[in-house]
């Protein structure tokens, strides 16, 4: 039988291997060392995306984390899988991800077992054979128990026919086991985490019951990571370690906030406050009622536009970019210092619109200047 797999490289810091091959099981990538593929760093959340095969072509799903996926620069909307193709660049954290190549596989079939002991290969003697074996003379092979796993459905308790079951809670399977005692963090994904509770009927008091506990992204659930800058001797107190997470649960989002700094200034990625702020340094206007592309499209061009400030050329391309299309600039020699704007917005000639472009012709014309606008 012949399997799908995809090869791809990946560059970044401390990594074992420069290639990993994806087959058509779920891959996750992520912190952990329970993942596929673990990255190590600040940037990269527990359990960061996933890789998945649906039969026709691979898909990357970002798992709500904290610093984003992007794929070929573009940030993707978390829990919506995006298709993959060969050369697609995939960005997490510092690490680079390149799809290479899409391949078939052989791989061969188990061989069958056989499930009885054919009568002519019994170790008895014909001669002591009785005439009809009884059923034990056949050996039927059977298959091995399952092993018990932390995936084992959890058992339900029966309770008064007047009451719901109650939900017990999986158990946890030994973590530190399994990757040799490498791993501290919890070993439940934050996407897997399932709040159980007591099911029997609510208060009729009028009293909402309360919502579920929902954890940040990011944050460990039971050993706090500044347990790491402490001194050995409170290594030991399970305590210290749970209190620590709500000092890292206030702090740690803004310390992602001063490690990806660097974002806010850039004009793909930031808000639209952001990119009003921007604008207002180089004394362009960016309104917030054009559509946020539009708006992302004259942030990137600020350091042109301002430079050119006051030419005809600077003034057409701020009106290209705010509208989409090429006005014409027509200068007067009578009387001196005048020119015409004619923009063709067609049926779109609202008030707004014109009065948005006069603001943006005022700003950037020469001072000493005149202007008409005709709309058409």
């Amino acid at each position: 039988m012949t399997e799908t797999r995809a090869v791809f490289s990946v560059m970044g810091p401390d990594l074992p291997a420069d290639e990993f091959t994806v087959s058509e099981q779920v891959f996750a990538i992520g912190r952990l060392a329970d993942n596929n593929l673990p990255l190590n760093h600040q940037k990269i959340s527990r359990h960061h995306a996933d890789i998945t095969f649906n039969g026709n072509f691979y898909a990357i799903e970002d798992l709500e984390s904290s610093n984003g996926t992007y794929v070929n620069d573009e940030r993707l909307e978390a829990r919506k899988p995006h298709p993959l193709k060969t050369g697609d660049v995939i960005r997490v954290g510092p690490f680079t991800l390149t799809l290479l190549r899409i391949e078939q596989a052989v791989t061969e079939s188990p061989a069958p077992q056989a499930t009885a002991t054919p009568a002519a290969e019994s170790s008895v003697p014909p001669a002591e054979q009785p005439a009809e074996p009884p059923a034990a003379a056949v050996h039927i092979s059977q298959p091995p128990p399952p092993a018990e796993s932390a995936t084992t459905t959890p058992p339900v308790r029966t309770v008064a026919p007047d009451q719901a079951p109650i939900k017990e809670p999986p158990p946890v399977k030994d973590h530190a086991k399994e990757t040799n005692g490498k791993s501290k963090s919890h070993p439940i994904r934050d996407t897997e985490l399932e709040v159980y509770r007591d099911a029997r009927p609510a208060a009729t008091n009028g009293h909402r019951p309360l919502a579920p506990y929902q954890p940040i992204a990011g944050i460990p659930l039971d050993v706090s990571r500044y347990m790491e800058y402490l001194p050995g001797v409170y290594s030991d107190s399970d305590f210290l370690k749970r209190y620590l997470l709500i000092m890292e649960s206030i702090l740690a989002p803004l310390e992602w906030g001063v490690d990806s700094f660097e974002q806010f200034y850039n004009p793909l990625v930031t808000t639209p406050d952001w990119l009003q702020w921007i604008g207002s340094w180089f004394d362009i206007l960016v309104h917030p009622t054009v559509p946020i592309e539009r708006q992302r499209a004259v942030v990137k061009e600020l350091n042109e536009l301002y430079r050119r400030r006051g030419t005809r050329r600077a003034l057409s391309r701020l009106l290209e970019l705010y509208f989409g299309v090429q006005p014409e600039i027509i200068e007067h020699e009578t009387p001196p210092c005048t020119f015409t704007v004619r923009l063709p917005l067609g049926t779109d000639d609202s008030p707004l619109n014109r009065s948005l472009a006069e603001q943006l012709i005022t700003a950037c014309k020469p001072a000493h200047t005149g202007f008409t606008l005709e709309v058409t």
